[in-house]
């Protein structure tokens, strides 16, 4: 330390005042700067100072880490993987936690101290937690200081909300998107004279130039889905599309969903975009009528590799298919795209037209009509969705009432912490999440790896891997509907779960 002193002092000298302030002034000056004094500010404080050249701190290897949020903290294990799920009777869920105790994060944003979460601790085991739906997964989830709960829809995490996952068209009067995806109107108006759901306006289609577009929805995702609505033909003179996805290879497409003049419905799938490798015009055996409502489902059964087409709840036609369903660059009602020209018209009435991210209606179930058209607001309809921006967690509260804009959200405090899958009775396995996001090395393999562009549940100097836990049933091979990568041996049950 090196300060230049006015006066110099001996213990045979005596100071004047204005001597000692002159020194004391010194020392102020040289105070926080190089070689000088350091002094606290007015509140205790160091001031910013270089601390640099500091020794001994805790200073992680590869970084700062953050608090971990929005996950499982601990839980039950075996052989270092998470198990506090388990099958139960029939097509229950069962919790353990009373050996060791089940701790939950939930993020709920951010107050004037920064991170806020709300943590709650289960230390009782628990029977019959959730009860799933058959022949389907569903995601399992607890919301904080209240319920378990499960779900069909796959909830979303990013940082903007993907209004392409789902989509919902009432045409009550309307031909906006409940979602917020840009659908373009040609030529469809409305009326309700005679609509199947009283007290509602149906999309009129003429027969010759109708159609509803999107083009931002060009995927249906990997596991199961739905896309169904109600039409009354006007007329059966000529074949006619109800609704359809065509690819950029002209004539293929995804799926096109048609109405023979004999009033047969018509199927096209394909797995390629560029054969209808899956499906090539096969026939069903109900017969459509003139003037009568219809409710028409086209969906995608991962647990028993099926497409179902449905008629008024009755399977109308089954299409077996591993294979998952093509990409496409086009969403349509009412007509057919051909790489050049909009042809195959539908002509008649329509309502009610949704694209759903699960299968609702598996296994070529029957099952009762709707009476009234889809609300984005009853739970367990759409995905709910967690913004990393915001640390919150949102479910769809509201509709959509302008193209391009989210529908309304309201916040929720819950963690997904695994999920199911079920046949018709039982449950066949039920997957805990990891905790932290932390596995066990050993047990992991290159494959097993899946990189996301956040760190939710992750410690961030594990390079944002996450993965899911052990299958409570060994013997159940878990496929790429639900998970990244699969292996049925002990000594390789990691699974890289999708969307965490």
């Amino acid at each position: 330390m090196a300060i230049n002193f006015p006066n110099a002092f001996t213990s045979a000298t005596t100071a004047t005042g204005a001597q000692l302030d002159a020194n004391f002034a010194a020392i102020n000056s040289a105070a926080n700067t190089a070689n000088g004094p350091v002094f606290l500010n007015g509140t205790s404080q160091l001031p910013a100072v270089d601390g640099s050249l500091l020794t001994n701190l805790p200073i992680p290897a590869t970084g700062v880490v953050s608090q971990v949020r929005q996950t499982v903290l601990t839980g039950s294990s075996s052989a270092g993987l998470p198990n506090a799920l388990s099958i139960g009777t029939g097509l229950a869920v069962n919790l353990s936690a009373t050996a060791t105790p089940m701790v939950l994060s939930a993020a709920k944003g951010f107050g004037a101290s920064g991170a806020v979460d709300q943590i709650e601790v289960i230390s009782a085991d628990a029977t019959g937690i959730v009860t799933l739906p058959a022949w389907n997964t569903s995601y399992i989830y607890r919301t904080l200081g209240g319920l378990w709960g499960s779900t069909l829809a796959p909830p979303q995490y990013g940082y903007a909300y993907n209004q392409a996952a789902q989509s919902s068209l009432t045409l009550n009067n309307v031909s906006t998107d409940d979602f917020g995806n840009t659908w373009t109107n040609t030529s469809v108006t409305f009326a309700n004279s005679t609509p199947q759901i009283s007290s509602t306006y149906y999309g009129v289609f003429n027969g010759s130039s109708s159609y509803l577009l999107n083009t931002s929805i060009t995927s249906v995702g990997s596991g199961g889905w739905a896309l169904r609505g109600w039409f009354n033909p006007a007329s059966l003179a000529a074949l006619q599309t109800l609704f359809s996805a065509p690819s950029s290879s002209a004539t293929f497409g995804m799926c096109d969903v048609e109405i023979s003049t004999g009033g047969k419905t018509t199927l096209l799938l394909s797995s390629t975009g560029t054969s209808w490798d899956q499906a090539n015009g096969t026939v069903g055996t109900a017969t459509l009528v003139v003037g009568t409502w219809y409710f028409v489902e086209l969906t995608y059964d991962p647990i028993n590799a099926k497409y179902y087409l449905y008629v008024n709840g009755v399977v109308d036609q089954t299409i077996t298919a591993t294979a998952k369903a093509s990409a496409f660059n086009k969403f349509i009602v009412g007509a057919w795209y051909n790489g050049t020209v909009y042809n195959s018209f539908f002509n008649g009435k329509a309502q009610g037209f949704e694209f759903l991210p699960y299968c609702q209606h598996p296994a070529g179930i029957t099952y009762s009509i709707p009476t009234t058209l889809a609300s984005v607001s009853v739970a367990g309809y759409a995905s709910e969705w967690f913004s990393l921006n915001d640390m919150k967690f949102y479910s769809v509260s509201a509709a959509s009432s302008v193209a391009g804009t989210n529908p309304t959200f309201t916040s929720s405090v819950k963690v997904y912490a695994g999920q199911g899958a079920t046949n018709l009775t039982t449950v066949t396995s039920a997957t805990t999440y990891a905790y932290q996001g932390k596995f066990d090395q050993t047990y992991l393999t290159t494959s097993g790896a899946t990189n996301y562009n956040h760190n939710i549940g992750v410690v961030p100097i594990i390079a944002q891997t996450q993965v899911a836990g052990v299958t409570s049933n060994p013997a159940v091979t878990l496929t790429s509907t639900n998970f990244a990568w699969t292996a049925t041996t002990a000594s390789t049950r990691v699974i890289a779960q999708r969307g965490w």
